[in-house]
């Protein structure tokens, strides 16, 4: 190349420049790894919700490659993947069934991508790590894995889809200087198995919380995961039995965590709203966006909605209003009336939080505001029952005063941290909101909808997330 000029020389050393980076970035691009086969998963943040998804893709034996996406949270169920292209370090796919697409960069290794996921209109970031990539080998560890873990609670049992259940947190901290990779937990009473997580399972109950959208089973060097167990017990186990904690991480086995079931019982309650039908959003189970809340106070990590319901009351297709949805006056659940559950005494109270136009809010989200207008009532020595985002002046009660169960306390209405009118009820045990752990409770009676929309009695039981109820009247 003839460079006759100084204009014209640092034009031929701009495209020498040029030609040499793209050379460099393509002898890189031949070194990714494209083969996406194998499992990939991450979290799909969505508003408040965390949603634990895993991605299978298989190669074919004419080269072309299929998958299917799983949503753990959302009973495992599998979406078809389509149009699955990968160019260099470019990934798409689209999912037509539900209208969503997923556009991503692969990072040099070729074991993660980020990207965006695109449903109906609206974008959120998604990384998806392969879960079965090649891994250097095992670390071999002096004193065994460096996993500090505990039981914060000891978990009270209460009655659930007529089986014997409880609910609590595994925490792990990793203080090691490199990864583990947590491959199982057996939940242990004795020389009896109660529970195994691993693989999908593992997936859905373990979160870290050291960046987002991580792997799910690798926990980073001074990084915290949490896995939320929920499990069925066997009608021999007891309140005060002992249970401890097996975890398998990088292929070495730790006895960890040892904690006693509380002998506390989950108290009966009466039912806080009437009639039918109700639904029990974001309640207890496995996935509940309620069950998602961590928030520090006084220096302790705490779940303080662990069992907490956002009831809703709903019509035979069940949507939750009628003609325009910005009406507050048009959801089934306004304006219902909103009963104790027990006796007590009313610990707290606020009534001054305007309403909210359904889908925003009237006021800035604070500590003092989030439940809206709401009345806590002691009911036990250590339980606390919390109604929140009642309708402004609809309150019927007195702070300090003594309630009969079945009193009518106050309005269902839209007012604090609430999209629509609902009722958000949950017992804990201080009488804070957000600095407190949730505790499970019992109604007395109510009916749960089968998937025939048949009324089956449940006498005290605790309802599960998204159930259908009748209560009386």
């Amino acid at each position: 190349m003839n460079c006759s000029s100084v204009v014209s020389g640092l034009k031929c050393l701009l495209i020498v420049m040029c030609l040499a980076f793209l050379t460099r970035n393509a002898a890189v691009g031949e070194e990714i790894k494209t083969d996406l086969a194998g499992r990939w998963s991450g979290i799909l943040l969505v508003n408040s919700l965390r949603l634990h998804l895993a991605v299978n893709f298989s190669r074919q034996a004419d080269g072309n490659v299929t998958g299917e996406l799983i949503s753990l949270d959302q009973n495992n169920v599998k979406v078809a993947l389509a149009n699955i292209s990968v160019a260099g370090r470019t990934v798409h796919f689209s999912l037509p069934s539900i209208k969503g697409t997923y556009d991503a960069l692969l990072d040099i290794d070729g074991n993660r991508m980020e990207g965006d996921w695109t449903q109906n209109g609206s974008s959120a970031g998604l990384s998806l790590v392969r879960v079965t990539a090649t891994q250097s080998a095992p670390a071999s560890f002096v004193f065994g894995p460096p996993v500090e873990a505990h039981v914060q609670i000891s978990p009270v049992i209460f009655r659930a889809g007529d089986q014997k259940r409880i609910a609590y947190e595994l925490w792990l901290n990793n203080v090691g200087s490199g990864p583990l990779h947590i491959q199982k937990i057996e939940v242990i009473h004795g020389s009896e198995t109660l529970g195994v997580f691993e693989g999908g399972a593992l997936e859905q109950i373990l979160e870290q919380r050291c960046g987002r959208n991580t792997e799910t089973g690798s926990l980073g060097a001074g990084c915290l995961s949490i896995a939320r167990i929920w499990l069925t017990l066997p009608p021999s186990i007891r309140p005060s039995a002992k249970l401890s904690h097996r975890i398998v991480a990088d292929g070495q086995v730790l006895d960890v965590a040892p904690v006693n079931i509380s002998q506390r019982l989950a108290p009966v309650l009466g039912p806080p709203l009437r009639g039918a039908t109700w639904k029990a959003l974001n309640g207890p189970g496995t996935g509940s966006g309620h069950w998602a809340t961590l928030i520090a106070n006084g220096g302790v990590g705490r779940f303080p909605d662990r069992f907490a319901i956002d009831w809703v009351k709903v019509d035979e297709h069940g949507k939750t209003f009628t003609g325009d949805p910005s009406d507050n006056k048009n959801y089934y659940a306004y304006g219902q009336p909103v009963f104790a559950v027990a006796e007590g005494v009313v610990a707290s109270l606020t009534d001054n939080v305007p309403q909210n136009k359904p889908g925003s809010h009237a006021v800035k989200i604070t500590r003092e505001n989030v439940c809206g207008n709401s009345i806590s009532v002691k009911i036990g020595e250590g339980q606390f029952g919390f109604y929140c985002h009642m309708q402004p002046g609809s309150i019927r009660v007195k702070l300090g005063e003594h309630l009969h169960q079945g009193q009518v306390i106050g309005l269902v209405g839209n007012a604090g941290d609430s999209s629509e009118p609902h009722l958000h009820f949950q017992l804990s045990d201080e009488d804070s909101i957000a600095g407190s752990e949730s505790l499970p409770y019992l109604l007395d009676s109510f009916d749960f909808y089968d998937s025939d929309s048949k009324p089956v009695p449940q006498p005290k039981e605790m309802p599960l997330r998204d159930q259908r109820v009748r209560f009386r009247e």
